[in-house]
């Protein structure tokens, strides 16, 4: 029997080499258990038959990442009249809570059946003629959800992505100060004569004591609230282009790009996602009740004190982030003076000098939330 392995069939992991010893030794009745399951079957991913997610009525999805713009993009989206924006209905179904939650799910217990079902559910109570968007930002942070989501034949993908540093900046002025934090010297509780005048009863370090902290511990979750979310975009990012079965299928925008150029960004989408009609937000992309006071001023005290380590450190990630926003931009979407400037040349920097410099601690400083 003939074997065509599917391109990204992850969840055998290990890439082709894996895959093909999988394969192999299921025609031989010998097959591990964890090879195949429900979902990710010998059919799909050894003899190139469709997956179950194939069918599912999705135009585009949104794959990532979260906190970098995904909310205000799906927002813009449904200002469009012919665009659905796939969510549970009134009685909870096809899901519980959010659609993340249930593609996890559905990935994990791997039970085709409720995948076709999951999918003929979708469209339930909406008109045949909208175009259809699913939205999870956390899918590139699982290469099972991002396999899955681009089986779907009809789909095409938008990624968002936002400087990595800014992205850092934001998540580290909303996790909650913990006993971790007090223990490494992140944040610093005030007494209750000391607090600020918005109330603020906590102080932070600088980012590049988190950042220091959190290379140091080789775990995200203290600087982001997850061990999965990191700022290092690239490794999830060139993940999905390995998969990719389509380069034209897919778009990257920057969330400075939509803040700097609303309209221009979403005329190019328009065309990328073929959506005839003019875009007419109905409402503001960024409602000032999303916006936390004390938090925007811990990102601004955390902007005005970024070490120069720090833009070291990601210095590399960011001349590759700015590459594939070039290459993946939609209808040739000029890339924002922020991104321009890091596709320039960069003087040559060791491996070794840099780990150096990242493990020397930096001099007590602290920022309010």
């Amino acid at each position: 029997m003939a074997i065509a392995l599917t391109k990204g069939c992850w969840q055998m992991g290990g890439g082709l080499e894996i895959a093909a010893y999988c394969c192999k030794m299921y025609l031989q009745g010998e097959a591990p258990v964890v090879c195949f399951n429900g979902v990710f079957t010998f059919e799909v991913c050894c003899q190139g038959k469709a997956s179950p997610f194939a069918n599912w009525p999705l135009s585009f999805i949104i794959l990532g990442f979260p906190g970098s713009g995904t909310t205000s993009m799906v927002r813009a989206l449904e200002a469009y009249p012919n665009v659905s924006v796939v969510r549970r209905d009134k009685r909870g179904r096809p899901w519980k809570r959010t659609e993340m939650q249930a593609l996890g799910k559905l990935i994990k217990f791997g039970a085709r059946s409720s995948v076709l079902k999951f999918g003929s559910l979708m469209a339930r109570g909406q008109r045949t003629f909208r175009k259809r968007l699913m939205s999870d930002p956390t899918a590139l942070l699982d290469a099972d959800k991002t396999w899955a989501m681009l089986q779907v034949r009809q789909a095409r993908f938008l990624v968002m992505l936002r400087d990595p540093v800014s992205w850092l900046v934001s998540q580290t002025c909303q996790v909650p100060c913990g006993d971790d934090h007090e223990r490494w010297g992140l944040c610093h509780r005030l007494p209750h004569w000391a607090r600020g005048p918005a109330g603020e009863h906590m102080l932070r370090a600088p980012l590049f004591e988190w950042l220091r902290v959190c290379i140091l511990v080789k775990s995200w979750e203290m600087c982001t609230r997850l061990s999965v979310a990191s700022p290092l975009f690239s490794k999830a990012l060139g993940r999905l282009i390995v998969m990719l079965p389509r380069r034209d299928s897919l778009a990257v925008v920057s969330l400075e790009s939509l803040l700097a150029e609303p309209v221009a960004t979403m005329h190019a989408l328009s065309s990328f996602l073929h959506l005839k009609s003019p875009w007419q937000p109905a409402s503001p992309l960024f409602p000032a009740h999303n916006v936390h006071a004390a938090s925007s001023r811990c990102q601004q005290h955390m902007h005005n004190q970024l070490d120069l380590r720090v833009n070291l450190y990601f210095r590399q990630e960011r001349r590759w982030l700015a590459s594939v926003l070039r290459v993946f931009a939609p209808s040739k979407l000029p890339l924002p003076a922020v991104w321009r400037q890091y596709l320039r040349p960069a003087p040559n920097i060791s491996d070794e000098f840099l780990e150096a410099v990242m493990s020397q601690p930096m001099k007590a400083s602290v920022i309010q939330t």
